[in-house]
């Protein structure tokens, strides 16, 4: 099927870059295996210089870094942002090595910061970690800073955008986005990633505390986008399910 990029490539890419170049496949193997050189030797003078600019605090001499080759120091920080499980970007690394000879601060988002003090290099802060909760409908749940009520009321007729409590199957749960999760929301033709939808519209720090309700099927509702096409209220509908966020 012409749908999937990697068979669009394999069918039409790849045999048009043949009629150019036949010997595309053997070109394309030495390039790659050329880059995996490439990039050991990097590996390795990237984690020399870490070594000498690693502190007994656990950070690295900002000023050692900046003055580094930057293929080399980017690395470097790459390696010091990983191991304390911030989030970050090719620019975000970029940011924090300018951060490096100007000195301050950098938010990272989920609760970590690039500082540099005094002449060194830290991530610090506490990484917010996901939430969870076994919910009932009629309860009040602390989640975050929020607070997040489940109730249920008469349809009244008015039951666009609702969820039907009946469709829900299992126990509630609130919680925080896990890496897979989709959403049909109501009246869109497709499934959406929670991931990418908070990304484009959440700041870092706050993806984590965005309110998810998910069932033994999986995610029925998110914070800001309401419920699921497959627990909607209909017709059939004789209460509606209630998600309050304050």
């Amino acid at each position: 099927s012409q749908d999937y990029s990697r068979n669009r490539i394999r069918h039409s890419a790849v045999p048009a870059l043949k009629a150019i170049n036949p010997s595309l496949e053997k070109t394309f193997a030495g390039t790659l295996e050329n880059l995996r050189e490439d990039a050991g030797l990097l590996k390795t003078l990237s984690d020399e210089l870490f070594e000498k600019a690693e502190t007994e605090g656990g950070g690295l001499d900002a000023k050692m870094i900046y003055r580094a080759q930057s293929a080399l120091s980017l690395r470097a920080i790459k390696r010091l942002t990983e191991q304390s499980g911030a989030q970050y970007n090719r620019y975000t690394l970029m940011r924090i090595r300018e951060l490096c000879e100007s000195g301050g601060r950098l938010t990272l988002g989920n609760g970590r910061y690039a500082t540099v003090k005094n002449g060194l290099l830290y991530i610090d802060g506490e990484p917010v970690k996901p939430l969870r909760i076994e919910a009932e409908i009629g309860g009040q749940y602390m989640f975050f800073e929020k607070t997040v009520r489940l109730f249920t009321r008469d349809t009244d007729k008015n039951y666009s955008g609702c969820a039907d409590p009946d469709k829900i199957n299992g126990r509630i749960i609130i919680r925080s986005r896990a890496g897979a999760d989709r959403i049909k929301f109501i009246g869109k033709a497709h499934s959406v990633s929670l991931k990418k939808l908070f990304q484009s519209e959440l700041a870092s720090q706050d993806r984590l505390k965005a309110v998810v309700l998910s069932d033994d099927d999986g995610p029925f509702f998110a914070e800001g986008h309401g419920f699921s096409e497959r627990v909607k209220a209909d017709r059939e509908t004789k209460t509606v399910l209630i998600c309050k966020i304050s």
